[in-house]
């Protein structure tokens, strides 16, 4: 009965499972891209959703939002969520505290957008370093 009970303990403290998570109100997945700039001038670049720029978010001032990130490159990534007012797990900046995404890895992204505006999202493991990617 003891080892029962402590089996029982034990498994609640273990992490959910994702397939018990609530859905999330986006996905985005990360991916290698080669983006047509023009007649025989193409771009290796990555892509949110398949698309460059990355899939329209509209997101409530106030209104807590979850996206999950997949990242099905070769290289860790982050998605940062430009100018808007998040604590560094989230604000997807390595330099201050995201974690990256590792390459085949998952995310959740849950926080409050704010303030109100029109904002965009994009890489920000290359800063400085890799801006050919084009995100």
């Amino acid at each position: 009965m003891l080892w029962l009970s402590g089996m029982t303990v034990a498994s609640a403290a273990l992490p959910v499972p994702a397939q018990q998570l609530a859905p999330a109100d986006y996905t985005l997945d990360i991916a290698a891209y080669e983006l047509e700039a023009g007649p025989r001038r193409k771009v290796k670049t990555i892509a949110y959703n398949g698309q460059v720029p990355g899939p329209l978010l509209r997101l409530k001032e106030g209104r807590p939002v979850t996206i999950d990130v997949t990242n099905q490159t070769g290289d860790s990534e982050v998605v940062h969520f430009h100018g808007l007012f998040l604590p560094p797990q989230v604000d997807g900046a390595i330099e201050e505290g995201a974690p990256p995404i590792p390459a085949g890895g998952r995310a959740r992204y849950t926080f409050i957008p704010r303030p109100l505006g029109f904002r965009w999202y994009h890489t920000h493991v290359f800063a400085g370093k890799d801006l050919h990617k084009g995100q």
